[in-house]
């Protein structure tokens, strides 16, 4: 497989499972948390992300600063995620103001 259908393959990916975490928004209660799934598989949904963006930014063409500057933010977004999860495991709840409060 070439390297521009790998990229599509993982986008088209990313949107399946983003289009299947908005349906468990609908279909599930507020009061229904689920830490490997509002947590920790979207945090890995946003890595994957942010690395896709600064993947592209890497790239030597025109035009990658955008990229590389979205591409670190959702980075940057995504450690605070991971460490607000982290923090909250078992119920508990995280300090304030939280580490996570860093990166957010």
């Amino acid at each position: 497989m070439r390297h521009r259908q790998r990229v599509w393959v993982v986008y088209g990916v990313i949107g399946v499972l983003l289009l299947a975490y908005v349906i468990s928004l609908i279909v599930r209660t507020p009061a229904e948390q689920w830490t490997w799934l509002d947590g920790w598989s979207l945090t890995g949904l946003e890595l994957v992300a942010s690395l896709m963006c600064i993947y592209r930014g890497l790239d030597h063409r025109p035009g990658r600063a955008v990229p590389l500057l979205l591409g670190f933010a959702i980075l940057s977004w995504t450690i605070g995620d991971f460490v607000l999860t982290a923090e909250s495991l078992n119920g508990a709840n995280p300090p304030t103001p939280s580490f996570a409060d860093v990166f957010i």
